[in-house]
């Protein structure tokens, strides 16, 4: 295998810990962007990868998992802020004066 190919297995392994990192601080419209760039990569790879890079790959197999787990949390995160939204939300409507939540009621329904 040329040496070309071979870097572009590193590359893959590079993008993906950064994606980890930038995943771990939350930079998640920059890790979109490392995404863009490995699915290039990816595009460029044989289909069937060479012996030789097996271990490269292994190691782009357990970043993968550990970007994944970040990311499940993360969702996690973003989905508990956002009830807590929609609770505030619900409660300030309550708030609301009579009048002014009559208003919101269709005439035409």
């Amino acid at each position: 295998m040329s040496e070309a190919p071979q870097a572009l297995y590193e590359r893959l392994l590079t993008l993906g810990v950064c994606e980890l990192e930038l995943a771990r601080a939350g930079r998640l419209e920059e890790l979109a962007a490392c995404q863009r760039a490995r699915a290039e990569i990816i595009a460029a790879l044989p289909a069937t990868p060479p012996p030789e890079v097996r271990q490269v790959l292994e190691q782009c197999l357990l970043i993968e998992r550990h970007l994944e787990a970040e990311l499940s949390s993360a969702r996690e995160t973003v989905l508990e802020a956002l009830a807590d939204v929609l609770q505030a939300q619900r409660a300030a409507r309550g708030y609301t004066p009579l009048r002014d939540r009559l208003r919101l009621v269709n005439a035409d329904a």
